[in-house]
């Protein structure tokens, strides 16, 4: 709460509310996440970062992550989490919460090589993607385009718990030798399983604790290809029909659609770090 409370300048001018529910170190995790849902049940946030202890950066913890959205006291919130056992621990979140850029922004399109991924790949190139298409690069090359990539990083295609299977499978030691000098602002992988919840790592949790990225959207479990195909072009669309451009401001307008097939697959998702970086142009 004492630490908490020497934030709390820095969340009145980003206009944040900071709940507490105080947790030690023999709290519980079935406990925490119990507290941390009633705060979240009675409050009126339309997103919001939760902040967890370290040791529950891993996927045998996983059970205790709040869900990507959860019913408040007006609606639905998006629920980011971070891990952090201490202010100092907590300065990269707070330097991200008004990280946003009027600029366009920089969407580095990748996927495995075959449709339909290739077909939501065209679709997101022709709305301005960089395209690193895997029948140009072989996979030295396309770790060499990571290591300059800035901005925004999309896949779609397959993937398991310790590697990409686009670009003759990149597993996760060779895409952290690989990681940009400065930290994605998102990276957005549609896919399953790079959070795996039934081992303690995963590439993507690897990549997000690397700090090669400030948001990362992941899922821990198989995802269906036509459902996540069809995630990507809403999510393409809702960039230009949001009025929040960031990555927490997109979900939820995906989420006020009520569409089944949106609202299903976004809950096979985690979301970890900032969600109020900007997405969208």
């Amino acid at each position: 709460m004492t630490e908490s409370s020497l934030t709390g300048k820095q969340a009145d001018e980003l206009s944040c509310q900071l709940l507490s529910a105080p947790y030690g170190p023999k709290t519980p995790g079935s406990k925490l996440l119990k507290s941390i849902k009633h705060l979240l049940t009675n409050s009126e946030a339309q997103s919001a970062v939760v902040v967890l202890p370290l040791n529950f950066a891993n996927g045998k913890n996983m059970k205790f992550w709040p869900d990507i959205c959860f019913p408040t006291r007006t609606g639905s919130a998006v629920i980011s989490v971070f891990f952090a056992d201490s202010r100092e621990n907590c300065i990269s979140l707070f330097n991200t919460l008004n990280y946003s850029s009027s600029g366009k922004q920089v969407w580095n399109a990748t996927c495995q090589y075959q449709p339909p991924y290739t077909d939501t790949f065209d679709l997101w190139v022709k709305a301005g993607a960089k395209s690193i298409h895997p029948g140009d690069f072989f996979k030295q090359e396309f770790l060499e385009e990571v290591a300059r990539m800035t901005g925004h990083w999309l896949y779609w295609g397959h993937s398991d718990n310790n590697k990409l299977r686009g670009y003759h499978h990149v597993y996760s030691k060779e895409l952290l030798a690989h990681k940009p000098e400065h930290p994605l602002i998102s990276t957005l992988w549609f896919s399953c399983s790079t959070l795996n919840n039934n081992s303690s790592n995963s590439i993507g949790l690897e990549w997000y604790l690397s700090g090669a990225t400030h948001c990362l959207m992941a899922s821990p479990v198989e995802v269906n290809t036509e459902a996540n195909c069809f995630l990507a072009k809403a999510w393409l669309e809702a960039c230009q029909d949001s009025k929040d451009k960031t990555i927490a401001g997109i979900i939820g307008h995906l989420l006020e659609k009520d569409e089944p097939i949106i609202t299903d697959t976004l809950k096979q998702y985690k979301l970890l770090g900032s969600p109020w970086v900007r997405f969208g142009g």
